[in-house]
């Protein structure tokens, strides 16, 4: 109480600047509002609020608390990605996976899947493709439509 009655005088910059490092290495958290206004009730100087500010930037503890990371910048999407009034799976991503053991009477041939993504909706459809080939793409996507429509 005696304190905020007749603060003490600091003159120089330098004296209260120690004063201030020690307050802020004595508390965790410094920064905080109180803490400040204890210390500035304690000792009065002549350019307290630049003191305080200059240290609070200087000390690594006090950036590290404040600091956030930066939002990456995102591109808007695609108008066939946003295509809500659209059926689904009017926009396709095509993808192959395998090979596979596939059974067809009672010989084990080599299968792949393709694997149609659509775009709007993320909805999967899996298709058995006989082998790596144009042919054998337009097949699946061929049986892909009949099962949509």
């Amino acid at each position: 109480m005696a304190d905020q009655c007749a603060p003490a005088v600091l003159k120089d910059n330098h004296s209260y600047e120690i004063i201030y490092s020690v307050a802020a290495s004595s508390t965790a958290a410094w920064r905080n509002r109180n803490d400040r206004k204890r210390t500035t009730t304690t000792f009065l100087g002549v350019e307290i609020a630049t003191t305080m500010r200059s240290i609070v930037k200087s000390c690594l503890e006090c950036r590290i608390k404040k600091a956030t990371l930066p939002e990456p910048p995102t591109r808007d999407h695609p108008r066939y990605r946003l295509a809500y009034d659209h059926n689904s799976f009017t926009f396709v991503g095509l993808d192959y996976f395998g090979p596979f053991s596939v059974t067809v009477g009672r010989q084990h041939q080599k299968g792949y899947l393709a694997l149609f993504m659509c775009v709007t909706t993320r909805v999967v459809h899996l298709e058995i493709a006989a082998n790596l080939t144009a042919d054998s793409d337009v097949l699946a996507l061929r049986r892909m439509i009949t099962c949509q429509a």
